[in-house]
């Protein structure tokens, strides 16, 4: 009996000590988003990223432009993958992304809706220096 205690116990642990080690998207990011618009035409847009994560809670902007600072609503990390929503100002419906974390590179895809019809795409993104 004392031993499932001991195997439970240290079970819990190893969870928890798992939650503390996540990977850590925090800082700046550059890379490029290729986008399916309602009409099939695909667009390509160099993009960055300002992260910030507390445990597994990640906030911060994302945009095509320096300028374009776009808020990272509903961020979570977790494990290897970070998950978020964006509001585009043209849009009232949020775009949803889904990204894996290996190394120093994030990458996955969005789904989204517009007045148009529906948006979606990929994205690749590089830790910057």
């Amino acid at each position: 009996m004392l031993a499932m205690r001991l195997l439970a116990t240290l079970a819990c642990l190893s969870l928890f000590a798992a939650d503390m080690i996540a990977a850590d998207v925090s800082g700046n990011w550059r890379g490029s988003i290729e986008v399916k618009m309602p009409d099939g035409e695909i667009v390509n847009h160099s993009l960055h990223m300002e992260a910030v994560q507390k445990g597994g809670e990640v906030t911060g902007t994302i945009g095509r432009e320096a300028e374009e600072k776009l808020t990272i609503d509903k961020g979570k990390m977790e494990g290897n993958t970070l998950s978020f929503e964006v509001t585009p100002p043209e849009g009232s419906f949020p775009v949803k992304f889904d990204l894996m974390l290996e190394g120093s590179k994030l990458e996955g895809t969005f789904k989204g809706d517009t007045g148009d019809g529906p948006v979606s795409g990929k994205m690749t993104l590089n830790r910057a220096e």
